[in-house]
């Protein structure tokens, strides 16, 4: 019974440790892309916001892997735009990558095969028209 309840409080406190670290990515609030030489204009200037799907467990990699994002607040202007959006650990690494369109300001993109929760440090979001 104590290894049951060892592994339940385990599981929660990834769990809760992944959706807190889900709510501090916040908002993507860049209002231009490019490298460090060229910036290119967008339809979006104040930012969007990017929210991941519950985590579930992945029994292969014997993880919990991310497999949904919501991208919300998009410029209505971006409507009928190509969205796409990499998930990068903490050397800029990509871990997957999503396309979708952007409709009604907002774009829900699947991850498959899911990524690591846990390793997600950053995201690129790139929506062209």
């Amino acid at each position: 019974m104590k290894r049951i309840l060892v592994a339940v409080a385990a599981g929660l406190m990834v769990f809760g440790g992944t959706l807190a670290f889900a709510g501090s990515l916040g908002g993507v609030t860049t209002s231009a892309v490019g490298d460090s030489a060229t910036v290119v204009a967008s339809c979006d200037t104040d930012g969007v916001t990017a929210a991941f799907g519950a985590p579930s467990w992945d029994a292969t990699n014997k993880r919990y892997g991310i497999s949904t994002l919501n991208v919300t607040n998009i410029n209505t202007a971006c409507n009928s735009d190509a969205i796409k959006v990499t998930l990068k650990d903490v050397t800029g690494t990509a871990l997957g990558e999503a396309t979708g369109t952007v409709a009604a300001g907002a774009a829900s993109l699947t991850y498959s095969p899911s990524v690591s929760a846990s390793s997600v440090a950053g995201i690129d979001v790139v929506i062209a028209g």
